[in-house]
């Protein structure tokens, strides 16, 4: 890639300023730049010292640390000196040396945070406030005692202390930590060892942070700690936060300039990614301004308008699952041709939907209409996964936990159900009379009293087994996954943490192969695909910062898909 006149003065600004904002739109080539940044840092900078220093290169997902990687493959000179790491997985280790200044008793071990809602739930709190953990652990700060996330609704300071102070007291006694833990943890820590940031500027002179509008309260505060004496680059783009609810805020760039009243600002304005694609480059150009954009103009792809006997506020409606199942039908119609047509030519095709139920039921209609449907695991799914691999591991006999090896089998294949019931975990396998779990049951009748992890792996490989001969394909990247912790006989929670963590990467290198894909617009997030279809464009226009997003994740066409409600009485059917 050739350097354009921007990304020039960006290189020759890392020589000479402390810190510095690049505004940074997809397709501007951020990835490229943030190696380049890198690169002229260690070879310019006569105090670096490559026997104990390096360019710590942090991000905020998966998929954006998995193409920092590949990037840095193509500067062998400086892989040595640079390290690329997401946040969780920079500050787990942290956690894991300091652990016991913050009162954590056991071994550190990765756990869902419905697993922890659980534990809290046996207090009996009202469902209001059970349904604020563990993410209120972002939203409130029990020191200051207020409200950090200001797109939080739960205003109950008084019972938000109470949760989170549950939370840590679980974690203190268990070492099981959930992802939306980890910044608080290492806050405290911080605080309690007021030398180790000081430490971690020294090895890291130079921080490059990668998609930086995404930071909550507590990563920023740890950013803030370490750049004290540290560089920073910050590579942002407002247009593209789509995690409010997770703690980002626009405010947050615009706070940069009062911490670092120094700091530069560079804006990257080229777009290379779309660079023979005027139409697409037009259309993201009035997304990003706010300005009115249609469709009429578009050269690489087409707007596909849909009819559906369903009302324009569905989602709001008693009938929703029902209208859904109509809407999802009438989509299927309208996009599996051109879907059939682009997937014989080798395309890798994304239908990214606004919510989860929508991918759900899209999925199955594909699935049932003999579509394969690629795998999209998310973090949370992998954390499931690794939770029910922890509790196996324990010698207790298979018999004990039947749910647990079921559902590892069922993750390891392209359905999430089996005979229609979707809470495998805790199916009562023995009153099952009929259908595919009752061949379940009786092939799990010769592994029953099996306590070695070689009689577990076989059991959970004999239903998936059962599960191919019925048309479920298996998903190899869950089944790898499963095969390397329990084949490996000295395994331990904190080596299936690793596993987990190093399998999210290798997917991130993998997922995006030619075939179907189907997901939310905030999975999509970091994602590249030959071709895209958008379901019910209207209903996003309004969230632009999603729609710039879910508009920019094509790589040669885009079809929006309009969804024309035709309406109907529903709600008036149902009370009869």
């Amino acid at each position: 890639m050739v350097l354009n006149e921007k990304q020039k003065t960006l290189l020759d600004m890392v020589e000479k300023e402390k810190y510095i904002l690049v505004k940074a739109p997809a397709g501007t080539g951020k990835t490229f730049c943030s190696i380049q940044c890198a690169k002229r840092y260690i070879e310019k900078n006569k105090e670096f010292n490559k026997n104990f220093q390096k360019v710590l290169v942090i991000t905020f997902s998966k998929n954006a640390r998995a193409q920092l990687v590949k990037e840095l493959k193509n500067e062998e000179s400086i892989i040595p000196y640079v390290e690329i790491t997401n946040y969780h997985s920079f500050i787990k280790k942290y956690i894991e040396i300091y652990k016991n200044l913050i009162g954590i008793k056991k071994e550190i071990s990765i756990v869902e945070g419905e697993r922890i809602n659980k534990y809290i739930n046996q207090a009996g709190l009202e469902e209001k406030d059970l349904k604020e953990v563990p993410n209120i652990i972002n939203n409130f700060s029990i020191e200051e005692n207020k409200k950090i996330n200001g797109n939080c609704k739960y205003n109950n300071i008084k019972k938000a202390k109470e949760l989170i102070d549950r939370i840590i007291e679980y974690t203190n006694e268990t070492g099981e930590i959930c992802f939306e833990e980890f910044g608080y943890l290492f806050n405290r820590i911080l605080l309690k060892c007021k030398g180790l940031s000081s430490y971690i500027s020294q090895h890291y002179p130079m921080v490059i942070l990668d998609e930086y509008q995404d930071t909550d309260y507590y990563q920023n505060e740890f950013l803030n700690k370490i750049l004290i004496k540290s560089n920073g680059i910050f590579f942002a783009d407002d247009l593209q936060m789509i995690y409010e609810f997770r703690g980002a805020k626009k405010e947050r760039l615009e706070e940069l300039k009062k911490t670092y009243p120094s700091i530069k600002t560079i804006m990257f304005d080229e777009i290379f990614r779309y660079r023979d694609k005027k139409d697409i480059i037009e259309l993201l150009y009035k997304i990003r301004h706010g300005e009115q954009y249609n469709y009429d103009k578009l050269v690489n792809g087409k707007c596909i308008n849909v009819n559906v006997k369903a009302n324009e506020t569905w989602r709001n409606s008693k009938s929703k699952k029902a209208q859904l199942t109509v809407i999802s039908q009438y989509v299927y119609w309208n996009i599996s041709k051109i879907i059939s047509e682009e997937l014989k030519k080798g395309k890798s095709i994304a239908i990214l939907c606004r919510e989860k139920s929508e991918v759900k039921k899209i999925k199955d209609i594909f699935i049932k209409n003999s579509y394969h449907v690629k795998q999209n695991k998310d973090s949370n799914e992998l954390l499931k996964i690794a939770s029910s691999l922890k509790e196996i591991i324990l010698p207790e006999k298979i018999d004990d936990n039947k749910g647990n090896y079921i559902y590892l089998a069922l993750m390891a294949t392209n359905k999430d159900e089996i005979d229609g019931k979707e809470n495998i975990k805790d199916i009562k396998i023995d009153r099952v009379r009929s259908g595919l779990l009752l061949e379940i049951k009786n092939i799990m009748i010769d592994f029953k009293e099996q306590r070695d992890l070689n009689s577990k792996l076989d059991c959970i490989e004999s239903i998936i087994s059962i599960l191919k001969e019925n048309d479920y394909e298996i998903n190899y990247s869950i089944l790898f996954f499963i095969k390397r912790c329990l084949k490996n006989e000295s395994i331990t929670n904190e080596k299936i943490d690793k596993i987990m963590l190093s399998r999210q990467y290798i997917n991130s290198y993998s997922n995006i192969s030619k075939g179907l894909y189907i997901m939310t617009m905030h999975q999509s997030k970091g994602k590249e695909f030959d071709n895209v279809f958008i379901i019910d464009t209207d209903n996003i226009k309004k969230e632009t910062n999603l729609s710039y997003v879910a508009h920019s994740r094509m790589k040669e066409k885009i079809y929006p898909v309009k969804l024309i409600y035709e309406g109907t009485n529903w709600n008036n059917k149902k009370q009869k």
